[in-house]
């Protein structure tokens, strides 16, 4: 496959090699189902190629989070299952409030899942770009209670390519 470029003066163009320069690119992970029992949920591996660029973390919650009297919701993201090494851990819900399918949350959105939750925080120090390819992960980890009823998310990575010729 050739290497596409975007330009302002050329436009969109091929060149010799692999991969795309000029775009964001997001990819997600399946589906995964957040059950009722106090544990940590994690996503599959997204894989993103050498010299991304992360822009953006974040999820969709595909299926309520219906938590209950105590129950926390807990999110973070890295570079290893269960790794926190570009999202540390960070409750997002207020204590026992549920967040609803739908709710869209990401770094760079900076909002919130309700009027009292929490917004997904930069880790400062945090690597977000890498000249070799990764794989990122997220973490949902319920505590503090059991949820009423299992729900799901899916996890996204946005990203641009850093031109070789940049390096």
């Amino acid at each position: 496959m050739p290497k596409v470029i975007v330009t302002d003066t050329k436009g969109l163009h091929q060149v010799t090699g692999t991969g795309v320069e000029g775009l964001e690119a997001i990819k997600f992970s399946s589906k995964i189902a957040v059950g009722v029992t106090q544990t940590n949920y994690d996503t599959a591996a997204i894989s993103i190629p050498a010299n991304a660029l992360i822009t953006d973390l974040g999820y969709i919650c595909v299926d309520a989070l219906d938590a209950n009297t105590s129950t926390t919701l807990t999110f973070s993201f890295g570079t290893a299952a269960g790794g926190a090494q570009l999202v540390t851990a960070t409750q997002l819900n207020q204590t026992n409030t549920d967040i609803a399918a739908g709710v869209t949350q990401s770094i760079q959105l900076g909002n919130i899942p309700h009027a009292s939750g929490a917004a997904i925080p930069y880790k400062a120090g945090a690597a977000y770009f890498s000249a070799t390819a990764r794989d990122i992960f997220m973490r949902v980890t319920v505590g503090g209670a059991n949820m009423s009823n299992a729900g799901s998310v899916i996890a996204f990575v946005k990203y641009c390519i850093v031109p070789s010729a940049s390096l």
